[in-house]
C-alpha cells in the first residue's frame, strides 16, 4: 500500500486514485 494510504487522506483524493486506476486498468484492457 502506499505511504499516503496510511496517511489522513481527504476521500476526493482516495476517489481520484480509484479513478486513476479505473481509467488504466481500461486503456489497458483496450
Amino acid at each position: 500500500m502506499p505511504p499516503y494510504q496510511t496517511t489522513r487522506v481527504p476521500k476526493p483524493v482516495m476517489t481520484w486514485q480509484g479513478i486513476k486506476q479505473h481509467a488504466t486498468g481500461k486503456l489497458t484492457a483496450r
